[in-house]
């Protein structure tokens, strides 16, 4: 179970460029029709330092299609991945190929609202280190470090609309597919799942896919409010393995969030609450009865000097446990007129003394092309949540091309 815990927390590990972009993801229409395609060609590399072998070698297209007409009243977006990975597909029981349409929704926008439809992404609050307002795109588990540090969700089928009064926003979001998350990629480094596990998981059913949500968001100058409340699946469910198998439990959930940001101290501090109900765990190797769950997390994203920096606490309770406490820093520099960057950001849980450490240098000399180079490094405990992946302690290459 922790391992799948740690998924979520390693995907949640960003750098946030604008905390106040998420709430007004609204598509912005040039002033002539168009249609047209953009992306990028990614050769990746990930050489597991540990074990002296590689983990993946995965070549990746990824396009994204779009129609936006001269009216600005609709516009359509989609975004499909074609992933080879001659490593993985080595592998017992592997997909050496992977084709997937990761997004494709279309947009109604009128003066006081934007109505969109289909399969999307739609997180609640800034993207921070460790937030806790991404109810309705699950964490890609089968690929929690592919995009360095960025988010790296998936998306999923629904409509939003959204009104907007003023500066203010509703939000209403209804899915039609569960926004939970997955085992990791059989055969991936990431896959440490029993055969067992993996076929109860396989072959859950939920007899209601359809989530709900509500939102309203206060736009100020110097700062922004978002209330919003959620009856969503949990993401994680409870597993209980015994004499006939593995048998998983998800509850539906009622959950509350907040958000607040602020200008402060030459950057914007915020800060998240989240509350989440009739939750059900394991313990003692049993189901228990349904509880709740509340987790905390202050944070700050500025400058410091000239290198853009980004600290988060983060408190939680889970269900029948111990509060525990984490703090994930992030600090990005660009030299050279932003021809090179670099980054070292990580993650430390005090309840297991567990840790993930990330250090990336970029080297861009055009707008279409870019080198990097990285370490992902995992510490702890093998039965901490970081600890856990020691063995996928990395060292790794990049080369895009974007079109």
């Amino acid at each position: 179970m922790n391992k799948i815990l740690l998924l979520s927390a390693m995907s949640s590990f960003v750098y946030a460029e604008d905390p106040f972009a998420s709430f007004n993801d609204v598509p912005v229409e040039s002033s002539a029709s168009s249609i047209g395609l953009t992306g990028y060609a990614q050769s990746s590399m990930q050489y597991l330092s540990r074990s002296s072998e590689w983990g993946s070698l995965r070549q990746r297209l990824w396009v994204e299609p779009y129609y936006r007409p001269e009216s600005q009243k609709f516009a359509i977006e989609s975004a499909f991945s074609i992933d080879w990975d001659p490593s993985v597909g080595a592998r017992e029981k592997a997909k050496e190929w992977d084709v997937q349409m990761r997004e494709l929704y279309g947009s109604i926008m009128q003066q006081s609202r934007t109505i969109t439809i289909g399969k999307q992404m739609m997180i609640w609050g800034s993207g921070s280190a460790l937030s806790q307002g991404n109810y309705f795109n699950p964490t890609d588990s089968s690929d929690p470090l592919a995009s360095g540090l960025a988010i790296n969700y998936l998306a999923t089928s629904a409509i939003r609309w959204r009104e907007f009064s003023g500066d203010d926003v509703f939000d209403f979001i209804v899915t039609a597919e569960p926004s939970i998350k997955r085992l990791a990629q059989q055969g991936s480094m990431w896959d440490s799942s029993p055969p067992a596990l993996r076929k109860a998981f396989e072959n859950e059913h939920l007899d209601n896919p359809i989530e709900l949500g509500f939102g309203y968001q206060i736009n100020r100058a110097g700062f922004d409010l978002f209330m919003g409340g959620a009856y969503v699946y949990q993401d994680d469910p409870a597993i209980v393995e015994n004499a006939q198998g593995i048998s998983l439990q998800r509850n539906r959930t009622p959950s509350a969030f907040f958000q607040y940001n602020v200008n402060y101290w030459d950057g914007v501090a915020q800060f998240q609450a989240r509350y989440d109900h009739n939750l059900q765990v394991v313990n003692d190797r049993k189901i228990t009865e349904s509880g709740e769950q509340w987790s905390l997390l202050g944070g700050w994203i500025g400058y410091l000097k000239e290198i853009s920096t980004e600290i988060d606490f983060f408190l939680t309770e889970p269900t029948n446990g111990k509060v525990t406490a984490q703090i994930s820093q992030n600090y990005h520099y660009e030299w050279g007129q932003g021809i090179w960057a670099g980054d070292v950001g990580g993650v430390y849980k005090f309840s297991d003394d567990s840790s993930l450490l990330e250090i990336k240098l970029s080297y861009k000399p055009s707008d279409t092309l870019e080198y990097s180079l990285g370490y992902n490094g995992f510490y702890g405990d093998e039965q901490s949540n970081y600890g856990a992946f020691k063995a996928n302690t990395m060292v790794s290459a990049h080369l895009n091309v974007y079109f």
